[in-house]
């Protein structure tokens, strides 16, 4: 395993230092709200993984507190590490803190292929509203008639 930056210690007690409270919200969330937005706003990316769920009435709870348990530990974790090695310099997009380079451009492009993968499952949620909508809709008038 290679140890990037100061240590795994010297990260932890870098962010032990650092001040617990912004001076203002916009220091906070300025230029991140986008990202914020994309992590936290993907309420409707539940129903993708409600219809693949043989038995979602049973099965859902349990799945979702599972995944914002890991997810939620995992992200605390990369925050940690983070603010320990780049400390108040820390960006707001964690990326920025990387040097032009070929390890950004991969990541860029990583994070492009991720997106280009992800876009379909995203999207199959407003589609399928979409088609339920169109569907009743069409036979509404149909019954009407």
């Amino acid at each position: 395993i290679v140890d990037p930056g100061g240590g795994i210690m010297e990260a932890l007690s870098a962010v032990s230092e650092l001040q617990m409270w912004p001076d203002s919200f916009s220091d906070a969330f300025g230029g991140s709200f986008g990202t914020i937005a994309y992590l936290f706003c993907v309420n409707f990316l539940t129903f993708p993984i409600i219809n693949s769920m043989k038995d979602a009435r049973n099965d859902y709870d349990g799945a979702v507190s599972s995944a914002v348990a890991v997810i939620w530990t995992v992200n605390a974790l990369f925050a940690i590490i983070c603010l320990g090695f780049y400390g108040e310099e820390t960006q707001d997009l964690v990326l920025q803190n990387l040097d032009n380079g070929p390890y950004l451009s991969a990541l860029k492009i990583l994070l492009c292929v991720d997106l280009l993968f992800t876009f379909p499952v995203v999207f199959s949620s407003g589609r399928q509203i979409l088609e339920n909508l169109l569907i009743d809709g069409n036979q509404k008038e149909e019954d009407e008639e």
